[in-house]
């Protein structure tokens, strides 16, 4: 799905599926490693550069669960700042072409 849960396990960042599939219902149970964080845009040409975290801090926040909770809401938060600092950071801007999925694995290094 496009809103996974994270967690660091042995100083590694994985992506886990969660039961909340959104709108379109993709999704799976399953975990994996979480190579980067690809902030989309649409555009004309797909295209994708790194990017500093901070440029895209604010655009990351609004996509996060923020429990009410004082203490959970803090958990969070900290969760979120070792993200910033250990995962990389795309801006991705594609069209409708399937070719954006290759410009984003390639701005990912995947092959």
């Amino acid at each position: 799905g496009d809103k996974p849960v994270i967690r660091f396990v042995d100083g590694v960042p994985y992506a886990y599926g969660t039961p909340w599939r959104g709108k379109e219902g993709y999704g799976v149970n399953e975990r994996a490693p979480l190579c980067g964080i690809a902030l989309l845009g649409r555009g004309l040409e797909n295209s994708a550069c790194s990017i500093d975290p901070t440029m895209g801090v604010l655009r990351l926040v609004t996509q996060i669960y923020l429990p009410k909770d004082v203490t959970s809401a803090a958990l969070t938060m900290r969760l979120a700042d070792r993200v910033l600092s250990t995962v990389k950071f795309i801006d991705l801007k594609c069209n409708m072409d399937p070719s954006a999925a290759h410009v984003a694995a390639e701005a990912f290094g995947i092959k």
